[in-house]
């Protein structure tokens, strides 16, 4: 081609004319791929340049809001969160459907899924090196003690020990006390998840073990608080946001090198063993997680790894210690709350409970078929709470047919577990606490309902389910063995000739308060309520001895001020406690609502329902 003619064109007479091309050209284009999007994509509400659809979401319960939406379009829609197109999917059998597809089995478009946890473990992980672990993860679980056989039996009985131990952190062995149960149960929930994916067991005071649990606790709480960076990423350049994704990972980078240690020491010990082993010629079975993890490197050798690496290992094992251990305590902790506000139901799984665990005072796993009222009521309360209110949102790999509508590669999918769980097609007042909707009257055994699905569904359901449901069930067993359970306020009721004062004890401390369950106050909340507020003083007490995490930005705020009007001491390597000295009373009034209210624990756009710090009245089964 002789190219000089392109420098013979009279381009500054035709530029208008190709120009105005382009552009009637671009126009249309745009007006027919709106009008196809418009007859193929799901109906939805318009959104904000930018912000999309958030504005419309309530920060604390988005969920809420989502299922408002379901009424005006439909149980296919979509809207924009931030930049990232989603469809929410809000009924039971498109959820089933649509999570059974392989091009439906992604992980969404999420700053923190591949630009904080590098698409890696079970998780934030998709194609091959989600498949490959999905599949070696479950093989491991099912060999471990998920299923039948001695494995599952050596299992039990470890977490049955540990319910058993834990009762004694519950509550006083021979008198009513008041106590939050949270601590108690974390420590042997986790425990439990140690064993499963590290072999270990910990003390309670074990240095290692509260540095994990207080690397879980913050990650937890700061992924929350950084959620927003999901939909609206530019916002990890501003200055709150970046600090927050900077604890993230170095929080990550910290839970990391302790798995790397406890891998370390295994493998230290291992070498040992594996001297006498290979002298008496002897091949033992995986003993954890771990333990399978490094024999299938070590199976398929060097440079042929794959997707198997120390990486892979470390975010995989945060996957099952992080959601296990949280699934299972936030659940339970459903339960043994509703169960304290229905005592009707309370006093009828006792019985079930009691009656078969007979004179040995002791519930199994074999016991089950039993136990039908009993797994009726956790279930409901997994019903009413599901954990994660929206489900673990999916990625579409490929483009979908959804119910007829188009959607395209890229877009986050939703299951509204929220919703599902209170279909008024599929359950009877939905709203209320009714554990016999899981009992079929005509068998008195457990009813199946396709529309629960608080593990989730499809190909990332999941794969610790039958590990949670035994975990719940077998300290469930032994609390109402051990304790009959009321909330503070109810207790006169209930006891209305006995001294309602009991003492409020913590277990982690030499503290103790009395308190007053006709009133449901401390002696130290009787002793605030005569303090003057004109002078701010009521205000000013609660303001003193406040403690703050180390890692929460609140803590640079008051760094940056006049340090006049406060003191500070660090408590631990997580606590820095501020004693205000202002007697001005918006400043006041500020910190107090700080006290009040923890930020972290309302994330912005957060996917999952926790119930508040509460407390609840142990009173020993022998004091009845």
């Amino acid at each position: 081609m002789d190219i000089s003619i392109l420098y013979n064109l009279d381009l500054y007479h035709i530029l208008p004319y190709v120009v105005a091309a382009f552009l009637v050209a671009a126009v249309t284009a745009k007006l027919l791929q709106t009008i196809a999007g418009q007859q193929k994509s799901p109906p939805g509400p318009w959104g904000f340049p930018i912000v999309g659809s958030l504005l419309k979401l309530d920060p604390k319960q988005p969920y809420q809001s989502l299922r408002t939406m379901v009424r005006e379009y439909g149980p296919v829609y979509q809207l924009y969160m931030g930049g990232v197109r989603t469809v929410v999917l809000a009924r039971e059998d498109i959820i089933r459907s649509t999570f059974a597809l392989e091009a439906a089995s992604g992980r969404a478009p999420l700053y923190l899924t591949f630009g904080i946890m590098d698409g890696k473990g079970l998780i934030c992980s998709e194609g091959e090196l989600w498949r490959e672990h999905r599949r070696f993860t479950m093989t491991v679980m099912r060999a471990l003690g998920m299923r039948s056989g001695t494995a599952k039996a050596a299992l039990e009985s470890k977490v049955l020990d540990a319910a058993i131990d834990t009762m004694k952190y519950l509550g006083h062995p021979d008198k009513a006390s008041i106590v939050d149960p949270t601590q108690a149960l974390l420590h042997s929930l986790g425990n439990s998840m140690n064993l499963l994916v590290f072999g270990i067991e910990y003390s309670r005071d074990d240095p290692v073990w509260l540095r994990l649990q207080e690397l879980l606790h913050e990650g937890t709480k700061l992924i929350g608080v950084a959620s927003a960076v999901n939909f609206l990423p530019w916002l990890r350049f501003l200055p709150h946001y970046r600090r927050i994704i900077d604890f993230i990972k170095v929080n990550q980078v910290k839970s990391h090198a302790v798995y790397q240690d406890l891998i370390e020491q295994f493998q230290a010990a291992q070498a040992e063993q594996h001297t006498s082993d290979q002298a008496q010629q002897v091949n033992h079975p995986p003993k954890h997680f771990v333990h399978a993890y490094l024999k299938e490197i070590e199976y398929r050798g060097p440079g042929m790894e794959g997707t198997f690496t120390y990486s892979q290992l470390h975010h995989v094992a945060a996957d099952l210690f992080g959601a296990g251990t949280e699934t299972s305590l936030t659940s339970l902790r459903w339960i043994l709350l509703d169960l304290a506000q229905n005592q009707d139901v309370q006093e009828l799984v006792y019985k079930e409970v009691s009656t078969v665990a007979g004179e040995q005072n002791l519930v199994t796993l074999s016991d089950l078929p039993q136990l039908v009222f009993t797994q009726a009521a956790m279930m409901e309360s997994l019903r009413l709470h599901p954990v994660v209110p929206l489900g673990v949102p999916h990625g579409a790999t490929k483009d979908l047919v959804i119910e007829g509508y188009h959607i395209p590669a890229g877009t986050m999918l939703i299951p509204l577990i929220a919703e599902v769980h209170h279909d008024t097609s599929h359950w009877t007042a939905p709203d209320e606490y009714r554990p016999h909707r899981f009992i079929d009257p005509s068998t008195n055994q457990i009813r199946r309902h396709s529309s629960f699905m608080p593990f989730q569904t499809g190909r990332r359901a999941c794969p610790g389910e039958d590990h949670a449901r035994m975990v719940m069930l077998l300290y469930l067993t032994q609390i109402l063995l051990h304790y009959k359970m009321i909330l503070p306020g109810d207790y006169a009721k209930y006891f209305p000739n006995e001294d309602t004062t009991i003492k409020q004890s913590n277990q982690y401390s030499n503290d103790e308060k009395i308190f007053d369950a006709a009133n449901s106050t401390t002696n130290s909340d009787k002793n605030n309520s005569n303090i003057n507020q004109q002078d701010n003083s009521e205000i000013k007490q609660k303001c003193d001895n406040i403690q703050i995490r180390s890692n929460d930005p609140r803590n640079e705020y008051l760094s940056s001020i006049d340090s006049n009007i406060h003191e500070k001491t660090t408590v631990d390597h997580s606590n820095t406690k501020w004693i205000i000295k202002s007697t001005d009373a918006k400043f006041l009034q500020e910190v107090k609502e700080w006290s009040d209210h923890d930020p972290f624990a309302e994330p912005i756009c957060g996917f999952t329902t926790v119930p508040r710090s509460y407390k609840l009245v142990m009173i020993p089964r022998g004091q009845l």
